[in-house]
């Protein structure tokens, strides 16, 4: 029992730190873990489209990068701010105009951030 109680201490004191588990279910006898509320990988995350809406400040076709001023992003529990996203091939540039506002949507890439869909 104390060996149990040792991982699951362990395992909390992990999660609490963002830290990625090493303890499995198969080492804690009689836990089950179905209910337990999993925190998403970086590829979960990377794969997790975000919208948001903004004013174009500047914009560079030839580097695919855009800096949207825009609202706030409820999917992160970001503020408003301006920031520069790079441009994946799919979203269309043609869209694009400094002081135009814009609907879009992005996507995490490692640490950047790519626009993936203008509206």
């Amino acid at each position: 029992m104390k060996h149990m109680t040792t991982h699951v201490l362990l395992a909390a004191l992990a999660m609490a730190a963002g830290v990625p588990s090493l303890v499995r279910a198969d080492d804690m006898p009689g836990m089950n873990m179905s209910k337990m509320r999993m925190q998403s990988t970086v590829a979960d995350t990377a794969k997790a489209a975000h919208k948001a809406q903004g004013v174009v400040k500047q914009f560079d076709a030839e580097q695919r990068s855009v800096s949207i001023a825009h609202g706030p992003v409820a999917s992160l529990n970001w503020p408003a701010m301006t920031m520069t996203f790079k441009i994946s091939g799919d979203a269309p540039l043609k869209k694009l105009a400094v002081g135009k506002r814009i609907d879009f949507e992005f996507v995490q890439r490692g640490t950047d951030y790519e626009m993936t869909a203008v509206k």
